[in-house]
This record gives structure tokens, C-alpha cells and sequence, in this order.
């Protein structure tokens, strides 16, 4: 019967490691390496509730006008000797 209990809790070990959870807790799924699958229809997606994805700035604006944002994250603990890093990489006085 001990051993029965061994072998249930190895499978149940080996069976979760198997499941990975994104951060929000849901399945994670695979990457495919299929082509593009992104599609939007552009006579049902209108402004001000959907607008489609596109390369080309909106409004007319010039790519060199249109402002770009980056966000840094950090997945564990900030120390002081990070903080400082991230401070030097983004020119922060």
C-alpha cells in the first residue's frame, strides 16, 4: 500500500510539471510556426470601438512624429545594485 502512494504522488509530480501556467494563471500555449494568423476586417472593425492593426502611423502623422514606448519589467525582487543598472541603461539622473 506505501508504495501505491509513492507511485501516486511521482505521477501526480510528473503530471503537473508538464502543465505550465501563463502569468495570468491560464494554460500556456505553443507557439506555432504557422504563418501569419492575426486578421481584422476592416468593414465591421470601426472606430471608436476596433480599429485594425496596421504599420503606418494613424492620422496622417509622420513615423518620426509618433512617439514610441518601452516598458521594462523585472520578473523578481528590484536590489539596489539592479535598480542602479536600470538607472545607468535609461540615462536616469
Amino acid at each position: 500500500m506505501k508504495s501505491f502512494g509513492i507511485t501516486a504522488a511521482i505521477l501526480s509530480v510528473l503530471a503537473l510539471s508538464q502543465l505550465t501556467l501563463a502569468q495570468d494563471g491560464s494554460p500556456a500555449i505553443p507557439a506555432t510556426s504557422g504563418g501569419n494568423t492575426y486578421s481584422c476586417d476592416p468593414n465591421t472593425c470601426k472606430l471608436p470601438q476596433c480599429q485594425c492593426a496596421s504599420a503606418s502611423p494613424p492620422g496622417g502623422l509622420a513615423a518620426k512624429d509618433v512617439p514610441q514606448f518601452v516598458t521594462i519589467t523585472f520578473d523578481d525582487s528590484i536590489q539596489a545594485k539592479l535598480l542602479a543598472t536600470a538607472d545607468e541603461l535609461l540615462n536616469v539622473k
